[in-house]
């Protein structure tokens, strides 16, 4: 055995010790190369030990939920092999406050004598070239000195290895970071997501990765001087994503960006731009847009005419918006998902089905997913024009979320006025097409020529029955995943496993989650 995970969330309470299952894996495994580790418990000095007693180790991954006690990280610098760290406090609530750590019942000079030893300790792993660093700042300001240590020593050392880092949700992490950072040539890939990397201008200092192939930043805002000196100093940089106040052209600057993620558009906010900008922009192909209502694309085609692949999530769209979509010339992927609050009427989007080359498509969180939908959906396959879902390789369906299993979310259900409430009406049956997609609708997918994998989210119309037939009548679907479809879910492993069967050696990939 050469690689164990250790899953233990939900088994033991956090001031459980795994020290001793780690003490038996040194003594009955002598060749594991990768661990990971995700518990809720605090991860003890000497459990931390115990791995620092694994020679072989290259790859160590640990979450837990309740951060690391203090002198735990020391530990790391003996394990000369590694090459791939990742840390992460899976409790987005914790505080130093709520870390049960025994450390901080010592007295402050041995507490400080542990804090320097995890310091130091870990500032020996300079053999890094992965590090990944998640909500560490969680367990207090000082859980991240180690971190800011280990960055110091690597970007000391004469040959630094390290490629990919990422130091994600921490809200006091220094901006000399940066700097640390910037004096690191060999780093390719960097994402300081939900971190705060102090102002706009401070990111500029990564200018100087030259290998720089990946940035991501958001929700930081980089100013257009910004853009041009990432573009000017990273020749290499392909795929930025970044905070933005609008779907604006200023990222356009940088010809290099093939895949752009904007984070938090604001409202109104709208693609434009010259001739000039549209030529500086063609090597964008895939734009991912997490938006505020109401989203306008107006010039989406000429501002990124190489556009391959869109997501759009959050926010329902309109009218002019799903024109623009349509605009765009040889688009493949087209990920769309509403959000709770506004689900995406699936009508709206009808007009996209018919892109003559998308290949993947994704609708979640839809309102109006119904039989008729997949009726108009499908009515022209097998015609020379305007057939939808003749492409389509891989297809994902998901209605707007349904509250319980008597009810119906406010998102399909409409709004009752107080006068309703001393006589309200029955919900609907799960089994009307008109309100939801039924086995009778899914079946018609069975005409989609070239349909490989299916998806099907929050569908409690779906049954089993459905999905039997749509196999046995389909002569290309290889795959079907099923999520938060309550009929299917509660149906018995072994009667999934003989829906799955098509034919005597013909079976498709059924997975129920």
């Amino acid at each position: 055995m050469t690689e164990l995970r250790l899953d233990l969330q939900g088994v033991y309470d956090r001031l459980c010790d795994i020290s001793l299952m780690l003490k038996s894996v040194v003594l009955h495994t002598k060749h594991l190369t990768s661990i990971y580790i995700d518990q809720g418990a605090l991860m003890s000095a000497k459990a931390m030990g115990y791995l620092a007693e694994m020679p072989a180790l290259t790859s160590v991954t640990i979450k837990t939920a309740h951060g690391f006690e203090t002198g735990a990280l020391a530990s790391l610098g003996r394990i000369n092999a590694l090459t791939s760290l990742t840390l992460e406090i899976t409790n987005s609530s914790l505080n130093s406050s709520s870390t049960l750590c025994p450390a901080t019942k010592l007295p402050p000079s041995e507490l400080a004598r542990l804090q320097a030893s995890d310091e130091v300790g870990l500032a020996k792993c300079t053999g890094l070239v992965s590090l990944t660093v998640i909500n560490i700042t969680k367990s207090g300001p000082a859980a991240f000195r180690p971190v800011e240590a280990l960055l110091q020593a690597i970007a000391g050392s004469v040959e630094p290895k390290l490629e990919r880092l990422v130091l994600e949700n921490m809200a006091d992490m220094s901006a000399s970071v940066l700097d640390l950072v910037a004096e690191t040539s060999s780093v390719r890939e960097v994402s300081f997501a939900g971190s705060s990397v102090g102002s706009s201008m401070d990111v500029a200092k990564l200018s100087l990765l030259g290998r720089l192939q990946m940035l991501n930043v958001a929700p930081q805002q980089p100013t257009a001087g910004v853009l041009s000196a990432l573009a000017k100093g990273c020749k290499q940089l392909s795929r930025l994503a970044m905070g933005a106040v609008s779907v604006s052209p200023v990222a356009l600057c940088m010809p290099g960006v093939i895949e752009l993620q904007l984070l938090a558009v604001a409202p109104h906010s709208a693609v434009s731009g010259g001739s000039s900008i549209a030529k500086c922009a063609g090597a964008v192909s895939s734009l991912s847009v997490q938006v505020k209502p109401p989203l306008h694309l107006s010039g989406l085609s000429q501002v990124w005419p190489c556009l391959r692949r869109l997501k759009i999530s959050g926010y329902a769209l309109d009218a002019t918006a799903v024109s623009e979509i349509g605009s765009v010339r040889d688009l493949e992927s087209l990920k769309i998902t509403g959000s709770p609050e506004a689900a995406v009427s699936a009508k709206l989007l009808l007009p996209l089905l018919s892109m003559p080359t998308l290949q993947q498509l994704q609708l979640l969180e839809m309102s109006d997913l119904t039989d008729a939908w997949i009726s108009e959906a499908v009515r022209a396959i097998g015609t020379t024009a305007g057939a939808t879902f003749a492409t389509v390789r891989e297809l994902q369906l998901g209605s707007a979320a349904v509250a319980d299993a008597a009810g119906i979310s406010s998102s399909i259900k409409g709004s009752s006025s107080s006068s309703d409430k001393a006589a309200p009406a029955a919900p609907p049956a799960y089994s009307d097409p008109n309100i939801f997609l039924t086995d009778k609708g899914l079946v018609r997918l069975f005409a989609c020529p070239k349909l490989q994998k299916l998806s099907l989210v929050q569908l409690p119309g779906v049954t089993l029955a459905g999905i039997k037939a749509l196999v046995r009548g389909s002569q290309t679907l290889q795959a079907i995943d099923v999520f938060g479809c309550p009929a299917v879910s509660a149906a018995p492993e072994e009667t999934v496993a003989k829906v799955a069967v098509a034919f005597p050696g013909r079976a498709v990939n059924l997975m129920v989650h």
